[in-house]
């Protein structure tokens, strides 16, 4: 296998850029050629995975609508019993997390860079998870 291959194939499996959320809800796919009812496995902001008992192939555009949101996307990949399709416009994370019936928490930077002295050492002091 030559460098080229093999970093072709480490970047084919790590594709996702988003973490994604495992769901259980009904959907459908809507194309030029006909509808497909079946259900989104999971969901992240950029895309979905799809299972159907007739899925659509790989580069058909469509709408899938589920869980209250209609979003345009394109099938990436195909397989006997799934796919995956990638969204035209990522849906908000909030509208995930409440797919995946997760709690969203707003987290702010770990410390202002104001708040650190320049020039002067950090104090011995350890501070344990308990305090």
């Amino acid at each position: 296998m030559s460098d080229l291959e093999s970093k072709s194939e480490a970047l084919q499996q790590d594709r996702r850029q988003a973490a994604r959320f495992a769901i259980k809800c009904s959907a459908c796919f809507r194309s030029v050629s006909g509808e497909r009812r079946g259900v989104v496995e999971n969901v992240s902001e950029l895309g979905a995975r799809f299972t159907a008992p007739s899925l659509p192939a790989k580069g058909v555009t469509g709408l899938l609508i589920f869980g209250g949101n209609e979003v345009f996307c394109k099938v990436a990949w195909t397989s006997t019993e799934a796919c995956g399709v990638v969204f035209d416009h990522p849906i908000s994370l909030e509208d995930v997390a409440a797919l995946a019936g997760k709690e969203m928490r707003v987290q702010g930077p770990v410390a202002s860079a104001g708040n650190i002295p320049m020039g002067r050492k950090r104090s011995g002091r350890l501070v344990s998870g308990d305090d």
